[in-house]
């Protein structure tokens, strides 16, 4: 085991899901993310006497085809009351194995859950040894800022250009701050907030593609040009033809999105609030919190937003050096980033 990995797995336990003794927490990992999972595993019986660690590839085997029966019980009998997923993501198993996952473990059992999905020991290295108080705070002033708007845009130099219109009344923002609560679920690293808006309009410019992909294509060398109408994705096509990785990766989204209901519905507006980090890592997890616009299609985690529709996939885009003006209902204008950089009164209160 790192030992180097055990400052972000005590920002892990103590800090985010903040384990007491009394807890019974739950650890799952696979083969890939082992290391990590030893390092939440050695902090963890630091502060409760009933941890259990399990691996997925003892269940089954990879990508998850559904949540079979053996490893469902083995959770319900050890009956946690916090948990980690610190393991990888394969294609195709959002709908039928981490989303049934998730909801066993916080609507069902109530757990307080940490979601690591993509973890790497570089992410815990860098995200995961940021301070959590700050960004806690600037989530909680963005949250302020972006709950009374009723209209986002969001501009950049690469030509992301894009309006989104919200519904405050209905469809809600979330926090994404790492402080855990009964029932609740953040990823981590932690650090962003997110609604699903009542439709977009414009363009979309990606630096790096989520779920699965991001581990095929990781940060792309130049960016992909996501047009949007009607909260829909009309085409994705590569800035430059000349490079063959993005160029594939444009056409393996678009087959992608296209095969599902929705899946080419914008079903998140996400603004990343880690302040410290330097640069992109090619990892989503990390990538979608730093400071910035990232917007996924399919899944609007319908639970936690209010969103009266669904979808199997979910896939985040992420942007560069974002400006991004919110206007409130009287129509007064307030730009809360500009280039990447949140305002003062947001970094500083």
């Amino acid at each position: 085991m790192n030992s180097k990995l055990l400052p972000g797995a005590e920002t892990a336990i103590k800090q985010c899901l903040n384990i007491q003794n009394s807890d019974k927490l739950l650890i799952i990992t696979d083969n890939e993310t082992y290391e990590v999972g030893s390092a939440l595993l050695e902090t963890a019986k630091k502060y409760s006497q009933t941890v259990l660690m399990i691996k997925i590839e003892d269940f089954t085997s990879r990508p998850v085809q559904e949540l079979t029966y053996d490893f469902e019980q083995t959770i319900r009998s050890f009956s946690p009351t916090a948990s980690i997923y610190a393991a990888q993501g394969h294609q195709g198993e959002l709908h039928v194995f981490r989303t049934p996952l998730i909801r066993l473990l916080t609507k069902e059992l109530g757990c307080r859950h940490a979601h690591m999905i993509g973890i790497t020991q570089e992410l815990m290295l860098d995200g995961m040894s940021k301070d959590f108080n700050l960004m806690a705070q600037i989530t909680d002033r963005v949250y302020n800022k972006v709950t009374a708007a009723e209209e986002i845009t969001a501009q950049d130099e690469f030509g992301t250009n894009i309006t989104f219109t919200l519904d405050p009344q209905n469809l809600k923002w979330v926090k994404d701050n790492g402080i855990i609560g009964k029932g609740e679920m953040h990823n981590l690293p932690a650090g962003e907030l997110f609604t699903v808006p009542y439709t977009a309009d414009g363009s979309v410019v990606a630096w790096e593609l989520g779920d699965w992909m991001c581990k095929e294509y990781d940060e792309l060398n130049s960016p992909i040009k996501i047009e949007i109408a009607d909260g829909m994705i009309t085409s994705a096509t590569p800035m430059n033809t000349g490079d063959t990785k993005s160029t594939e990766a444009s056409g393996v989204f678009m087959n992608y999105v296209s095969q599902f209901d929705n899946g080419k519905r914008v079903g998140e507006l996400g603004l990343g609030t880690l302040v410290g980090l330097n640069k992109f890592v090619g990892n989503l997890l990390q990538d979608e919190k730093f400071p910035g616009l990232h917007v996924a299609f399919g899944h609007p985690f319908a639970e936690e937003t209010g969103a009266d529709w669904d979808c199997p996939s979910h896939i985040d885009v992420i942007t560069k050096r974002a400006t991004i003006t919110i206007v409130k209902s009287d129509g007064t204008k307030e730009t809360i980033m500009k280039s990447g950089i949140y305002s003062d009164e947001i970094l500083k209160g």
